[in-house]
């Protein structure tokens, strides 16, 4: 055989192993990709409100098992010793007295004659719902000091028509649909039925968009008030279906005031709508949203209890790293360390105590890099390499150190986001019984309303009379709010 022939036969062999090689390589990385997705959706899988950000009506029927983070106090249930109790309490002297007489003295004539005295007394509390009609007339005078002139009378402001429903309908209407999450038709239901009065759901529908507006100005000054407080405030969003469509609403609140919009945007765009993150200047405190982070002049602090769910779900998903349960354990103990320096009236702590939790954090942390190292891209891909769920996480935790660790050094910062998410519970406590807003307008009037109930409620003030007083036109006196300049 001449030379060329094998010549050629090994050029074509060693193009078909070059061929094999490049095929195999490229199934590798297949193989490598495949693997990390299937990883990452099997994070995903076992995400629940447990171990991660996702909201407890996202876990359906397949609900985790609760487990709280807190140490068990060792105490039994119950009142302890020394609790001051509180019981039933008479509202006020009572309005009707029944005597209860022997059986034998039922009959008697002469029962009257017989010395007698009360043996012991009980009360009874009872509601009783009247239907009060005020009939308004309109008095026309011929003035006889006045050469003759006819003189008219004027109603009362608010009565413009000849039929319409009092403070008192309009204020349970707007308890039960709007602080008692109750829907339009079973309002209508429960009024009809305990009243008698046949209230028309288009007529619940105008008296609480009528009472949203009224509210309109007091809302304002929470909003400036909380614009001017120079303690940290809590700020959250979550969805609320609405109109078909998912619009978002944005909370920021402190232990006093609560301030709440809704918009068809959930990041920097709704929060700009807002109108409450572009002019503050003090700190924040969220579950490391990204938008927040786009605000200029103000700080941020990061919700620890958050991160504690998120590496509760590390631990699931990976429990052969151990770097999860060494900064749980960290960040509780910090937690710990903190509440006792304010037990014992210091403002803060010590550099021993800064600097021993500051190395630990980043030894963690360390350890977290190692145990997940970002896979290399592969030639010609283009995009950012391919990180895993823990190692966003450490990363994230990196980067954001000081924003963590701000609860630590700042003894007005609390460790979790728990005012926020206190505050905006009831929207949730709405949708879950109405399923939704039919319109946005309905939506705006249930944040402003939700933004002076939540307020009032703080302020010490009971939902029933805060609604009575802005329907009587003193919204302002169940906010207190600091005069603003």
């Amino acid at each position: 055989m001449p030379i060329n022939f094998y010549e050629q036969i090994i050029k074509n062999q060693n193009d078909h192993i070059a061929s094999l090689t490049n095929q195999l390589q490229q199934q590798s990385e297949q193989i490598r990709a495949l693997t990390l997705m299937v990883a990452e959706l099997n994070e995903r899988l076992k995400k629940n409100s447990h171990n991660s950000s996702k909201p407890p009506s996202s876990d359906g029927l397949n609900k985790p098992k609760p487990r709280s983070l807190r140490e068990p106090s060792k105490k039994k249930p119950g009142a302890q010793k020394n609790h001051k109790g509180t019981g039933l309490k008479l509202p006020h002297k009572p309005d009707e007295l029944i005597d209860c007489e022997p059986d034998e003295c039922l009959s008697c004539p002469n029962a009257q004659l017989c010395a007698s005295k009360v043996k012991e007394s009980r009360y009874e509390i009872d509601l009783e719902t009247i239907v009060k009609v005020r009939q308004y007339r309109q008095i026309m005078r011929t003035c006889k000091e006045h050469l003759n002139v006819l003189v008219v009378g004027k109603f009362p402001a608010g009565i413009s028509a000849t039929k319409q429903y009092g403070n008192g309908v309009k204020a349970m209407a707007v308890a039960l649909t709007s602080a008692g999450a109750v829907s339009i038709q079973r309002t209508h239901d429960l009024l009809s039925a305990v009243s008698g009065l046949s209230i028309s759901t288009g007529s619940i529908c105008k008296m609480n968009h009528e009472f949203a507006l009224g509210l309109t100005d007091v809302v304002e000054k929470i909003r400036l008030a909380l614009l001017q407080k120079s303690t940290p405030v809590h700020c959250d969003e979550s969805g609320a279906r609405t109109a078909g469509s998912l619009a978002w609403v944005h909370n920021v609140s402190d232990a006093d005031l609560t301030y709440q919009t809704i918009s068809w945007k959930r990041g920097s765009i709704g929060m700009h709508e807002a109108n409450f993150l572009p002019e503050y200047t003090g700190t924040i405190v969220h579950d490391c949203w990204a938008s927040y982070w786009k605000f200029d002049g103000l700080k941020h602090a990061v919700c620890c209890a958050h991160l504690l769910r998120e590496l509760t779900g590390i631990e699931e998903s990976h429990p052969e790293q151990k770097w999860p349960a060494r900064i749980k354990q960290l960040l509780l103990h910090m937690k710990k360390v903190k509440e006792r320096a304010i037990e014992n009236g210091k403002s803060e702590l010590s550099y021993y105590h800064q600097h021993t939790f500051s190395v630990e954090y980043d030894s963690c942390l360390q350890v977290a890099v190692e145990e997940n190292p970002i896979e290399p891209k592969a030639p010609g891909k283009r995009g950012r390499p391919k990180k895993n769920m823990a190692r966003r996480l450490a990363d994230r935790l990196i980067a954001y150190k000081e924003e963590v660790s701000l609860f630590f050094k700042r003894f007005e910062i609390p460790f979790d986001n728990n005012q926020a998410e206190r505050d905006i519970r009831m929207l949730k406590v709405k949708i879950k019984v109405s399923g939704c807003f039919r319109t946005f307008e309905g939506a705006k009037d249930y944040a402003l309303m939700r933004s002076y109930f939540s307020s009032a409620k703080k302020q010490g003030i009971n939902v029933y009379h805060a609604i009575q007083l802005a329907l009587d036109g003193m919204p302002e006196n169940a906010v207190w709010i600091e005069a603003t300049e």
